[in-house]
């Protein structure tokens, strides 16, 4: 797959604007050779200051559009993504294999029939608008890294979130009017630093709705660290608890119980998905 960008587009743009004013004219058969010949050489320099702007590095598997961004690493690039997604931490693509690293900026934005998406270990960076209005997006685990601004921002259906014990950093606008969010997971090693580098006032990473009304649940013994840190501490809910174990996001209409120490679902069809606690997928 084969993308320009703003220099070789504007060099098109330019070409053409050539060749309009070059025919557009009446000339002589000597001046339109001449002109002929100039067109042949402006062709070949137009070439010659594409290519090293073109990227040949963007490719397609099983349904996901990767852009080479590192030696052996590729990010999440945009697609016509719906349903359940679930992006692997590992890719090959003609006899090379690649980690899947990062989830470039706007790669799922306004993809209103994305439901649900299994993000890898692997990704450390989530780009700004990655998910932006992503309206029928239920739930999202995060395995860690930095959550870029307004990364999830709009998903207004969004329930439940689970930030794996790596996130580190999220930026702001990350989670803003994401208004139907009722249950944040929160079993991180340290607090998340929150980076809010605007100056308008009121600018945060959740809506006010979210802390008023979602329950942010944080490990043992460190409930007094998050009603402390900056942002943080507005959520009115703050709950401590054990956060071992499997924490699951079920379809509506979905019960997972425990018998004879395993996991029974209701429903056969039901997608399950385990996580340890750094946030890697175990199960699928």
């Amino acid at each position: 797959m084969c993308k320009l960008n703003f220099f070789s587009t504007f060099a098109i743009l330019k070409y053409k604007k050539l060749a309009q004013a070059s025919y557009g004219k009446a000339a002589s058969p000597q001046s339109f050779t001449l002109k002929c010949l100039s067109m042949k050489n402006l062709t070949l320099l137009l070439l010659l200051f594409i290519l090293p702007f073109t990227s040949m590095s963007a490719f397609e598997v099983d349904g996901i559009t990767y852009e080479v961004v590192g030696d052996g690493a590729v990010g999440v690039d945009r697609g016509r993504y719906s349903g359940d997604v679930v992006i692997p931490s590992t890719v090959s693509y003609e006899g090379q294999e690649y980690t899947v690293t990062e989830i470039l900026a706007e790669a799922f934005a306004q993809r209103s029939e994305l439901t649900s998406v299994v993000i890898p270990s692997s990704v450390t960076h989530i780009g700004i608008y990655a998910f932006w209005f992503c309206t029928g997006l239920t739930s999202v685990t995060i395995p860690g890294g930095v959550i870029g601004e307004s990364a999830f921002q709009d998903c207004m259906s969004l329930r439940k979130l689970v930030l794996g014990e790596n996130v580190n950093t999220i930026y702001q606008l990350a989670f803003e009017n994401c208004t139907g969010l009722q249950e944040i997971y929160a079993p991180c090693k340290t607090v998340p630093h929150i980076r809010i580098y605007s100056s308008d006032e009121g600018e945060d990473i959740f809506s006010e709705e979210t802390y008023a009304n979602a329950t942010l649940y944080v490990p043992e013994g460190q409930g007094s660290e998050y009603s402390g840190a900056d942002y943080w501490k507005q959520f009115q809910h703050i709950v401590e608890t054990n956060l071992s174990g499997v924490e699951s996001a079920p379809v509506e209409g979905t019960e997972v119980e425990v018998i004879d120490g395993k996991l029974r679902f209701n429903r056969d069809e039901a997608a399950v998905s385990i996580y340890d606690m750094s946030g890697k997928t175990i199960f699928h």
